[in-house]
């Protein structure tokens, strides 16, 4: 299966990670051709795991300053 050549994320599996779960990934036989490179599918799972949780604490944090600067308007004197 050829693939396009893409940018390599530091979450990819290195081929000595992929030679050792490969063999335990079962895969469904018969219908149409596989199209899809399931070891991209897991580098994608493995990239959204790491970076999901940076940008919503990254959210979280802003909206949090956001808050605070809210609060401070709303409870200084006139």
């Amino acid at each position: 299966m050829t693939t396009t050549p893409r940018k390599a994320y530091l979450t990819d599996l290195s081929d000595a990670q992929w030679k050792l779960i490969a063999p335990h990934i079962v895969l469904p036989t018969g219908g149409a051709p596989k199209t899809t490179d399931v070891r991209e599918i897991i580098n994608a799972i493995l990239y959204q795991l790491r970076t999901e949780p940076e940008i919503n604490l990254a959210i979280e944090e802003k909206l949090r300053k956001l808050l605070e600067k809210t609060n401070e308007k709303t409870t200084q004197p006139p």
